[in-house]
């Protein structure tokens, strides 16, 4: 054989090897997102919570993050939050009883027993001056990503039981995404 096969051989066996290599060794993704915007810009204190809702009202979807993932692989999801709710009953015990998920589909509701799901509940007592506790809201799941390309994750909170004269404030939302090819 002569040299110039031989040098060729090994240059295309090098270059090979290097395109292999960097193929199996894709680097993981992390990605976040900033607190939800506060309801009352530039609220303190109490003020500082995204939104508020009744028993009578729909629960808006409580975040959206989307995501542009560079292959098929899987993201862990992870959500932060809590949420206070409070009671103006002053003779009885009030109730609210939630049940929160990550899901994938912006129609879907959240369940206790789907994967990631969590269930929050208390009973508030009655006081003449307001009563209030807080539910920390985490939550974490691992979602398979069949392909590269966009989705969107969602963080939902369906309202189990939730009686008269309570209302419930939902602060400092926010996904992060660990995503591995």
């Amino acid at each position: 054989m002569n040299m110039n096969r031989l040098i060729l051989r090994v240059l295309l066996s090098v270059a090979i090897g290097i395109l292999c290599t960097t193929a199996a060794v894709a680097q993981p993704v992390i990605r976040t997102q900033t607190p939800c915007p506060l309801a009352v810009p530039g609220g303190t204190g109490a003020g500082a919570y995204c939104f508020f809702f009744d028993p009578a009202d729909p629960i808006p979807i409580v975040r959206a993050f989307p995501f542009n993932a560079p292959s098929a692989g899987k993201g862990l999801l992870t959500f932060h939050g809590t949420m206070s709710c409070s009671s103006f009953n002053t003779t009885t015990f009030a109730v609210t009883d939630f049940a929160s998920q990550i899901v994938t589909d912006v129609n879907a509701v959240a369940d206790v027993k789907g994967p990631g799901g969590l269930r929050h509940g208390m009973v508030l007592l009655p006081n003449s001056t307001g009563n209030s506790d807080v539910f920390n809201l985490a939550s974490t799941r691992v979602i398979p990503i069949s392909a590269a390309g966009p989705r969107t994750f969602y963080f939902k909170l369906a309202r189990l039981r939730m009686d008269a004269n309570t209302r419930c404030y939902v602060y400092n939302a926010a996904f992060s995404i660990t995503f591995a090819p």
